[in-house]
């Protein structure tokens, strides 16, 4: 009796454990593989890891030539394009490799890591909207209120400011976690809906509303300010011409940062706007893999901004590929 109960405990345990990994990969998961297109799956491994070898190499040299010169650390703007470089970084390497390769197509081994790989892209994609939105504030602050801006970028705030920007997504990305390994499935699915529909409004629409309105503003402020340099005679006009272009391009570099990221956004919008009112039928595994793949397009485009519209950028990409 008791070998019986025994074996019986056995089987039990090793029931639920099945049930438990099914459960961790069939909810942490978009599609499920009635959608399944692997020639589909093997296109975007191919996309995607080229994409993440980009990502990893253009922002690795974009740290290090943030980090070799220090008159571009002291620079409040450049530490907020370095915390972005950064989270680009960690994009490059966990994003593509994970949740782009195993959770949104077909089923694979991996794929019942799912739960993990969901939680390192929601740290990610989290961490590059806040970056983003931090970048947003630091130029309106020197765009609008010059004077009190090296007063409000102290180097109390910045600190306050990236604290936030990165334990924000940490958080947020580990109550998922929560719940999934704790509850019933039916359970997993709703609350995986709700938190669904609270990412999207707090950390997709929200932002891209905020972004884009500060953007037009800074643009139209830009805009100004090149018609008042235009009215004056050629001689005082360029002494003043060459103090816009030292103050304005880094800004203009940076409102072109934001506007690819809103452009690049726009499909993984769409896509949570369907998913948050239940038109799953709508969503086919292209708009999914593609959606994510313009995030990461996304972040392979930044080190070319900076490249293109910062001078002191290029010089210290020279010296640390020791060209002069």
């Amino acid at each position: 009796m008791a070998e019986y109960l025994t074996n019986s405990s056995l089987l039990l345990h090793r029931y639920q454990n099945r049930k438990l990994s099914s459960v961790l990969q069939n909810h942490s998961r978009e599609k499920t593989d009635e959608n399944c297109s692997r020639n589909l799956d093997a296109l975007f491994w191919v996309i995607n890891g080229s994409m993440g070898v980009v990502i990893l190499l253009g922002n690795s040299l974009t740290c290090a030539a943030f980090l070799r010169l220090e008159n571009l650390r002291r620079s409040s703007m450049n530490q907020f394009l370095l915390s972005l470089s950064v989270c680009d970084v960690l994009m490059g390497v966990l994003v593509p490799p994970g949740y782009a390769s195993f959770c949104i197509g077909c089923s694979y081994r991996l794929s019942q890591l799912c739960w993990v790989f969901e939680a390192a892209k929601d740290v990610c994609f989290l961490a590059s909207t806040l970056n983003v939105l931090a970048i947003s504030y630091d130029r309106y602050s020197a765009v609008f209120q010059p004077l009190k801006y090296q007063v409000r970028m102290s180097r109390k705030a910045i600190a306050v400011i990236l604290s936030t920007v990165w334990v924000t997504p940490v958080c947020i990305a580990s109550i998922r976690n929560i719940w999934t390994h704790s509850q019933p499935t039916e359970v997993v699915k709703k609350w995986n809906r709700e938190y669904s529909s609270f990412v999207f409004i707090a950390f997709v629409i929200i932002p891209i509303i905020i972004v884009s309105i500060i953007n037009i503003s800074i643009l139209r402020a830009i805009r100004r300010q090149r018609l008042r340099i235009t009215v004056h005679s050629d001689a005082a006009r360029k002494p003043r011409r060459k103090e816009y272009l030292q103050q304005y391009k880094g800004t203009l570099s940076c409102v072109l940062v934001m506007i690819i990221f809103i452009v690049c956004w726009l499909p993984r919008a769409f896509y949570f706007f369907l998913h948050l009112f239940d038109q799953n039928e709508l969503v086919t595994p292209l708009l999914l893999k593609m959606s994510v793949t313009l995030v990461l397009f996304q972040s392979s485009t930044n080190p070319l901004i900076y490249s293109l519209y910062r001078r002191e950028f290029r010089r210290a990409l020279k010296l640390l590929m020791k060209c002069q």
